[in-house]
C-alpha cells in the first residue's frame, strides 16, 4: 500500500512536468495540498458491543501467591458499557496428571487458589468454571511451561507517562516499568507481565451521606453538615493495590537466545507522593495463549 502511494505520486509528478510551462507555480501548490489532504478521510468508528459475553482469565503460576482466576462478563448499565464481575461462581484448578482438583476462593473481583498453591514445569492442568445460574465452562489441558526468570527491574519516572480523557484531556505523571531478562535459545518463547502496586493508606474507609457501621456504609442524616462524608483511619497497615490497565507480551521471534535489556512491561500512575511497592510478575505463555492476548 505504501509504495503504490509513492509510486503513483512519482507518476504524476512526471505528467506534472510535462505540462509545467502551462500552470503558474501557484496553481501547481494547491494541486498537491489538495492532493495530500484529500487522502485522509474520518471515519466515525463503530464497535459491535454485545452483552452477556463471558470472559474468563486464569493464571496457574510456578511462584505461590502469583495464581488467579478472574470471571467477568459484558453489561449495559445507564447506557454504558462495562465488564462486570461475576461473582458465586465455583472455581478450580485441576491437575490432569493426578486427578487431584484445587478449589479456588472469591476475594474481591477474583477467585485465588490456597496461598502456597503453585504448579511445576511439565504438569498438565486444565481450569472449571460453574457459574451461579449452572453454565459450566472448562479449558483445553496445558502444560506448565519453564519459567524464565528477570534479571533486573528498572522503574523510570515521566512526568508525561499516559494521556487521559480528564479536565479537557491532559499527560499525567507515572513510572515505566522495564524489565531485562535472558532469553532461552533454540526454543520460541512467548511472554506475558502483569504486575501490582501497593499504595499505603492512611484512611481505609469513606462513607458519602453515612456512616460506617458493622463493615458497611449505612445511610445516616447528616443535616446541615457540610462536608457529606466521613473518612475513616485505618486500624492496621492497609494498602491499595492496582493492577495493570493494558496487557504486556513479547515474542522471541527476533531475538531467540538473546539478552533482552530495558523492554517495557507496565506502567504505574502516580496516585500517591509516597512510596509505592509494585511486584512484577513475568509469564511463560503457550502460543495459543499468546495469540489469544
Amino acid at each position: 500500500m505504501v509504495l503504490n502511494y509513492w509510486l503513483y505520486l512519482k507518476n504524476f509528478n512526471t505528467v506534472i512536468r510535462s505540462i509545467l510551462p502551462r500552470f503558474p507555480r501557484n496553481f501547481l501548490t494547491l494541486i498537491f495540498a489538495f492532493l495530500l489532504l484529500g487522502c485522509i478521510d474520518p471515519v466515525a468508528p463503530e464497535f459491535d458491543y454485545k452483552e452477556g459475553l463471558v470472559f474468563i482469565e486464569g493464571f496457574a503460576s510456578t511462584a505461590p501467591g502469583a495464581s488467579f482466576v478472574i470471571v467477568s462478563s459484558s453489561s449495559l448499565e445507564f447506557g454504558v458499557y462495562s465488564i462486570k464481575f461475576l461473582s458465586g461462581a465455583t472455581v478450580s484448578f485441576v491437575n490432569v496428571n493426578t486427578g487431584d482438583a484445587v478449589s479456588l476462593t472469591e476475594a474481591g473481583e477474583s477467585y485465588l487458589p490456597p496461598q502456597d498453591f503453585a504448579v511445576a514445569p511439565s504438569e498438565l492442568w486444565k481450569l472449571k468454571v460453574t457459574l451461579a445460574n449452572g453454565k459450566n465452562y472448562e479449558s483445553s489441558p496445558e502444560v506448565v511451561l519453564q519459567p524464565v526468570p528477570i534479571n533486573d527491574i528498572q522503574a523510570q519516572y515521566d512526568p508525561e507517562l499516559v494521556y487521559r480523557e480528564i479536565a479537557g484531556g491532559k499527560f499525567v505523571p507515572g513510572h515505566a516499568i522495564t524489565v531485562s531478562f535472558d532469553d532461552p535459545a533454540n526454543t520460541d518463547n512467548y511472554y506475558y507481565w502483569s504486575f501490582r502496586s501497593f499504595e499505603n493508606l492512611d484512611f481505609c474507609e469513606k462513607c458519602r451521606d453515612g456512616i460506617f457501621r458493622n463493615g458497611a456504609c449505612m445511610p445516616y442524616s447528616l443535616g446541615g453538615r457540610g462536608n457529606r462524608y466521613f473518612d475513616y483511619a485505618c486500624e492496621v497497615e492497609c494498602w491499595k493495590i492496582r493492577f495493570p490497565e493494558s496487557i504486556a507480551i513479547f515474542d522471541d521471534q527476533f531475538s531467540n537466545g538473546k539478552a533482552i535489556t530495558d523492554l517495557p512491561v507496565g506502567e504505574v500512575l502516580l496516585y500517591t507522593k509516597e512510596n509505592v511497592v509494585v511486584e512484577v510478575q513475568q509469564f511463560s505463555l503457550t502460543p495459543a495463549a499468546y495469540n489469544y492476548y
